[in-house]
């Protein structure tokens, strides 16, 4: 690592505010994520905002260790439009280093510690951040330390590019996103008033900080309420802990879920739990709400490109248990053929979204598919998934393209195929692929965490899919790959059969 630590900081920053209009008095200064914090620290600035492993935080000790570090930032050489990196893992300090990058005017992006040393060096490489903070350079310490006390004046340009997002990287390398201050800005409200979120609550914060749990936290933050921060999830302790501080709202992944399910206790606050990063199965949904009727579910649906921009509430969740849920506030979905026209009502195709959450433009080498130039001109957005939407416009989602499996001539969603399998009695998760056949182009090939019988296996199988769509091999193995996210990848699935680690 030390000859990794001597490249960075880089050199040669990259100024993401080059060519940024500057904000008029028409642009309104107070959608900011800064701008934000600042009205809910002065609102109750004696309240507690953070609860960590190595103490609490009030808003107003939040507001001046931000401060602090805008300072320590600024004395280091950040200017502002270079951007920030942050490698640390779930370290509370992230909270206060987010806000005091969006003080300065600088740009953030969080890496996440589960990618391997070469994805890392390749996101460092398309940022050119000036400072790297944590694993691969300064050390929180060093910031905190060059602080001058000196005032730093707020930055107030909400146009200007604040927030770098990587797409998940599981078609191959991620891509490099930016958003602005107006377009992070947005999820926050929405966050808060699609779960009801007041000053009375209690945030649970267990996810990794370098994607979503940031900022479900920090929608909690906005509005007074108090976030208490774990650095690691522990699936034997999570209602427990959320007993012991009185959590009423909590964002997990389904696998979180799935592995919390079988431990112990009541969390008897907790009135919302979100689901985010993959589709909570039917199956997940009825053995979560037979435990915690009384608790209010969301499964909401988003990428790095568009964020989140869907949401299946609780009253639908067994209405609709297979529906990513219908558009958030002020984001709009379609489905879209190859051409760029719209689908007829259930067919599957493109998903298409627009909405004040979309990313501001993709900055970095690795480019993405070209759209139709129409859909690209009229504000719509792709980010390669795959699905439908029924006359209600509630959206079910099918697969990324780039999965989907043509097998005998037919396409074959591998989604589809894996939520039948994880309702056969003894299987916790499912993968599925298509591997190369002479006589079928691609055939269907599964890859299964658990044990199930073979006569359980083929009744649900007839009974929820084609003949066509069933596996040709199911692969039981002791556990299947994930992303940095926790997301199980049909990619490293795929990379691991390639490597002689899977069979084929």
């Amino acid at each position: 690592m030390s000859a990794d630590a001597d490249r960075y900081p880089c050199l040669n920053p990259r100024n993401y505010h080059e060519g940024v209009a500057p904000a008029t008095r028409h642009a309104s200064r107070q959608f900011m994520p800064f701008r934000m914090f600042q009205v809910a620290a002065a609102m109750v600035p004696a309240k507690t905002a953070l609860v960590t492993e190595d103490g609490s935080l009030t808003f107003a000790e939040l507001d001046e260790l931000t401060r602090r570090m805008a300072s320590g930032l600024m004395a280091l050489g950040v200017q502002r439009g270079e951007a920030v990196s942050v490698l640390m893992g779930n370290r509370w300090e992230q909270f206060a280093l987010w806000l005091a990058v969006a003080r300065m005017g600088a740009v953030f992006m969080a890496a996440s510690r589960y990618m391997t040393r070469t994805e890392i060096l390749f996101q460092l490489d398309e940022l050119r951040p000036r400072l790297v903070i944590g694993d691969y350079g300064v050390k929180l310490d060093d910031i905190l330390a060059a602080a001058t006390g000196d005032p730093v004046e707020p930055f107030n340009n909400e146009l200007a590019g604040f927030a770098i997002r990587f797409s998940s990287g599981t078609t191959g390398r991620p891509k490099m996103m930016i958003a602005s201050h107006r377009t992070q800005s947005w999820i926050y409200p929405m966050y808060a008033s699609e779960q009801g979120l007041s000053d009375s609550d209690v945030h649970f914060c267990v996810g990794p900080l370098a994607h979503a749990a940031l900022h479900y936290a920090m929608a909690a933050l906005f509005v007074g309420a108090t976030v208490v921060m774990k650095e690691k999830f522990d699936k034997e302790t999570l209602w427990n802990d959320c007993a012991r501080h009185k959590i009423t709202n909590t964002m997990l992944v389904p696998t979180m879920i799935t592995s919390a399910l079988d431990y112990p206790g009541e969390a008897p606050e907790l009135r919302t739990v979100t689901s985010v990063g993959a589709p909570l199965t039917p199956a997940l949904k009825t053995k979560f709400l037979h435990r915690f009727p009384r608790i209010g579910l969301f499964d909401m649906y988003g990428a790095s490109e568009f964020g989140t921009v869907t949401c299946l509430r609780p009253h639908e969740q067994m209405l609709r248990p297979t529906s990513a849920g219908r558009a958030c506030v002020g984001s709009e979905i379609q489905i879209f053929d190859d051409e760029g026209k719209p689908v007829p009502v259930g067919e599957i195709g493109s998903i298409y979204c627009r909405g004040p959450s979309i990313v501001d433009g993709v900055i970095g080498s690795v480019k993405p598919p070209a759209l139709p130039a129409h859909l690209v001109a009229d504000g719509w957005w792709s980010c390669g998934d795959l699905g439908k939407l029924d006359a209600d416009g509630y959206l079910y989602f099918s697969d990324r393209r780039v999965d989907l499996i043509l097998s005998g001539g037919l396409n074959v969603y591998p989604a589809e195929v894996e939520a039948a399998l994880v309702e056969v009695p003894g299987i916790r998760n499912a993968v599925v692929v298509g591997l190369p056949d002479e006589k079928w182009g691609q055939r269907v090939t599964a890859y299964v965490e658990g044990q199930a019988a073979q006569e359980d296996l083929q009744a649900v199988l007839k009974e929820k899919l084609a003949p066509y769509k069933h596996p040709r091999a199911v692969h039981y193995v002791p556990e299947l790959p994930r992303t940095s996210t926790g997301k199980l990848s049909r990619k490293l699935v795929r990379d691991a059969i390639a490597a002689g680690q899977m069979p084929s």
